[in-house]
């Protein structure tokens, strides 16, 4: 029996170094990934909202591109994330005109982007990020419509 103790608290030692090795992996992985999206997400964005973040990269943008906005406010980083990055993956392959058009409410944030000749191959993970947020997103020849379920602004 005393050996079956033995056996037993030294595997509960065991384990507790493990559970202890793994929570600081976790720890270290977790702030790793802050640091990565502080490297992507765009302090512009972060810092004054989504409506300066659209016009900054737009402003230089070899084809001609207006920004339209209608009571747009702050949203949580991850709504306004969405909808930065589908207005822009959409733009990106535009050949001609474009136009981004945000208008925010209490209940949702809407957005559409018309560009011509921009591309179908990208709309699925822009469509599976808004899905996430619980939004909607519509297809058409020359962009996107979306919509996005918010809650309180920030």
């Amino acid at each position: 029996m005393a050996a079956a103790d033995a056996m037993l608290e030294a595997d509960q030692k065991r384990a507790a170094a493990s559970l202890e090795r793994l929570t600081g992996d976790v720890k270290h992985t977790r702030d790793s990934l802050r640091q990565l999206e502080h490297g992507i997400y765009p302090p512009l964005l972060r810092d004054q909202g989504l409506v300066p973040a659209l016009r900054a990269p737009t402003a230089t943008s070899v084809v001609p591109v207006e920004v339209l906005a209608n009571s747009v406010g702050r949203y949580a980083a991850e709504i306004e994330a969405a909808v930065y990055f589908a207005c822009l993956e959409v733009l990106r392959s535009a050949n001609g005109n474009s136009c981004v058009s945000v208008t925010g409410g209490d209940k949702a944030l809407e957005f559409a982007v018309t560009a011509p000749g921009s591309a179908d191959g990208s709309v699925q993970a822009i469509e599976d990020r808004v899905e996430a947020l619980g939004g909607s997103l519509e297809r058409s020849g020359s962009g996107i419509a979306g919509l996005i379920p918010v809650r309180a602004a920030v």
